[in-house]
């Protein structure tokens, strides 16, 4: 028997809680799911990154209702008749990385195809980016970046300097993608971009300082794997971090007494909460203060709590039971920032 899942006209991070709730209400562990896009027509990159998350938490059977396992025997993936939504889609290397993710979702070949011919338009793009030689109205984003849980490293992992290699690659690759962007469209001052500080011992830009603490807590913390995507828009720039992980109150509570998940959320914004020995444990309480100075927006969701700051508010609501951690962040052009010193 399969499960068919509607989804709203827009996928977002609100909208994206719809459409787990009907697979918590429905799911039965004989069913295969068919999650069905064919009618969404505007798709925003927390609501891609969550889904993607959803998929391989159905295909590693880490949801659950009340203390059991929901199982699906397979998941498959329905893609947008609107062409630009599936198009982005394919820009954004949905169907490659889930692919990656132990096929997490069931797609043709066609559509995997598809997604190879992005894949070399994006590196084109790329090159063009650096360079500054993109048209005027069109805005970079970096495709869904799959980072492998430890144990795949194997045996590189243990070869110093491996992980930091391919982290480092990665903030590199993305600082030259959107420092022109950051600069020329959202009129970001050059001391956020490159006003360079000490941390653990390397020197990390301001603004991509938060990229690189949270690339760490996923490799080091979620005990699975992770995913990052970035997009530029026209007035903000927004980055979504997703891991189907252990979650924020089962690593701190290892350490802390945390009994609910939005007090986990709460500990894991103190400064050095997750400190270990290759990490000062200050991913999110930078990013939290960078959001703010900014007038940004954060968006963290563990466990059944998903907690929101945006103009120095902060709210928690409950939701339904999703493993790991997703944090979202946007941050507008320059002329809404709060913070003078910028």
């Amino acid at each position: 028997m399969q499960l068919p899942i509607e989804t709203p006209r827009e996928l977002n991070i609100e909208t994206f809680e719809s459409v787990l709730n009907q697979i918590m209400r429905n799911i039965s562990n004989e069913r295969g799911i068919i999650i069905d896009l064919s009618n969404v027509e505007k798709v925003k990159l927390g609501g891609l990154l969550n889904l993607l998350a959803l998929g391989g938490a159905l295909k590693e059977r880490k949801l659950r209702k009340k203390e059991e396992k929901i199982e699906a025997d397979f998941v498959q993936l329905i893609l947008p008749n609107e062409k630009k939504v599936k198009n982005y889609l394919h820009q954004m290397q949905l169907v490659a990385v889930s692919s990656i993710i132990d096929n997490c979702f069931i797609n043709d070949e066609e559509l995997a195809k598809e997604d190879a011919k992005k894949k070399k338009w994006w590196n084109k793009e790329k090159a063009l980016w650096k360079e500054g030689k993109v048209d005027e109205g069109r805005f970079p984003f970096y495709p869904i970046h799959y980072i492998p849980k430890i144990d795949s490293f194997y045996p590189y992992a243990k070869i110093p300097g491996i992980f930091e290699s391919q982290m480092r690659k990665f903030i590199n690759d993305i600082q030259d993608v959107f420092c022109p962007t950051l600069k020329s469209i959202l009129k970001f001052p050059e001391k956020a971009i490159s006003g360079f500080k000490k941390q653990n011992g390397d020197l990390v830009a301001a603004f991509w300082q938060p990229n690189k603490e949270l690339y760490e807590n996923i490799y080091r913390h979620s005990s699975s794997w992770g995913a990052i995507a970035i997009q530029t828009y026209p007035d903000r720039v927004v980055m979504s971090y997703v891991d189907i992980g252990l979650g924020l109150r089962e690593t701190l509570g290892q350490r802390y007494d945390v009994k609910t998940d939005g007090e986990a959320i709460i500990k894991a914004l103190e400064e050095g909460s997750s400190r270990s020995e290759n990490s000062p444990g200050n991913g999110l309480p930078i990013v939290k203060r960078y959001v703010e100075e900014w007038n940004g927006k954060l968006v963290i969701r563990s466990g059944e709590t998903r907690f929101i700051t945006s103009k120095n508010q902060n709210s928690f609501k409950k939701v339904s039971f999703f493993p790991g951690t997703q944090i979202h962040i946007s941050i507008p052009a320059h002329k809404n920032w709060r913070n003078e010193k910028y």
